[in-house]
């Protein structure tokens, strides 16, 4: 597979942004008012747009497929290259977070460990992928060793006990996990990861007409088991990390790779989402800084009672604010300051 750019990746990488932007831009329910249409309707958009992060997984998982890593030196060389690049603009986007931090008398050493780990922010991500970056020979090994099939099974299994384990500590012992420890750590996305890597070597069996229908069947599941998981903890909960959600997710994957991956188009909400994927990892640093501190201010100031015509509005300014710095910021940056920003 060549290590070229494929647009239609971009594309996806451009959908799955905005996903993380809408995810972000959530605005949580009462269960007073679970009555409404709009309270239902939320959960199961808070659904389908849950699929952001494995997707950004799977295409990771899909270009790294076969990278080739089978001696020391190559594999230092990958590790040199690649873990920079995604950490370097991460310290650099969670500097403010280590002062706020700081200034609000939390400890010097608690405050640079957080900043250290990507426990700023929605930073946990660049965490992950380092561990799948570090993880890559191991699991290329383990796919050639047992067959790529079994590897699926297997980060499946993996991925569901640590399901179990998080809804037992968060909900049943009513632990409070940081976001870094029980989104950031390698078993939780493990099959994404994986799945990514079996797709870069292997063709998808099932028809698109059964795709569709799993995919369905696994969003259906997700809803099902929030509205489990609100009235097993009487909040509004469990919109996110959870058995069902992954099912939905892991099936959504395959449906989206099963499309023609040399796909192009001229329409211009095309070209925008392929723009908007190129500059996907500049969005997700700087995105939550617009969306906190400009975006959703304003629109609080204009009252719209809308529920979905709000949270549209929060996605839109805060894509186009993104969207609009990093342009211009490529014009006009060096590339040894674009490196560390990310841009």
């Amino acid at each position: 597979m060549s290590s070229e750019r494929i647009e239609y990746f971009d594309f996806l990488r451009g959908i799955a942004i905005i996903f993380v932007i809408a995810i972000h831009s959530f605005s949580p329910f009462s269960l007073n008012e679970s009555n409404t249409v709009v309270y239902h309707l939320a959960i199961l958009w808070r659904q389908i747009i849950g699929c952001a992060v494995p997707i950004f997984l799977a295409i990771s998982g899909y270009f790294m497929s076969n990278k080739v890593l089978d001696t020391q030196s190559k594999y230092h060389l990958f590790i040199k290259k690649q873990i920079p690049r995604v950490y370097v603009p991460m310290l650099v986007w969670s500097l403010p977070f280590l002062i706020h931090s700081y200034l609000n008398d939390v400890s010097f050493i608690k405050s640079l460990i957080w900043f250290l780990v990507g426990g700023f922010s929605v930073y946990y991500f660049i965490i992950l992928i380092v561990q799948y970056y570090i993880l890559l020979p191991k699991l290329q090994s383990l796919m050639s060793s047992i067959g790529g099939g079994k590897s699926l099974i297997y980060s499946g299994l993996v991925n569901f006990g640590s399901m179990v384990i998080l809804f037992i500590l968060t909900n049943v012992l009513n632990f409070s996990i940081p976001l870094v420890v029980y989104a950031g750590f390698f078993p939780v996305w493990i099959v994404f990861f994986v799945e990514g890597l079996y797709l870069g070597k292997n063709k998808i069996q099932l028809s698109t007409r059964k795709l569709i229908i799993f995919t369905i069947l696994g969003l259906l599941v997700s809803v099902s088991e929030t509205y489990f998981n609100i009235w097993y903890t009487g909040r509004f909960t469990g919109l996110g990390i959870k058995t069902g959600a992954f099912i939905y997710s892991f099936f959504a994957i395959l449906l989206l790779f099963s499309f023609n991956k040399y796909y192009t188009s001229n329409s211009i909400v095309w070209k925008f989402l392929v723009y908007i994927g190129k500059i996907s990892f500049g969005i997700y640093l700087l995105h939550m800084y617009l969306l906190s501190f400009i975006v959703r201010p304003a629109v609080v100031q204009l009252n719209i009672e809308d529920y979905f015509l709000n949270q549209m509005m929060l996605v839109i300014l805060t894509t186009m604010s993104c969207v609009i710095i990093i342009y211009f910021s490529r014009k006009v940056s060096l590339k040894h300051v674009s490196k560390y920003l990310g841009f």
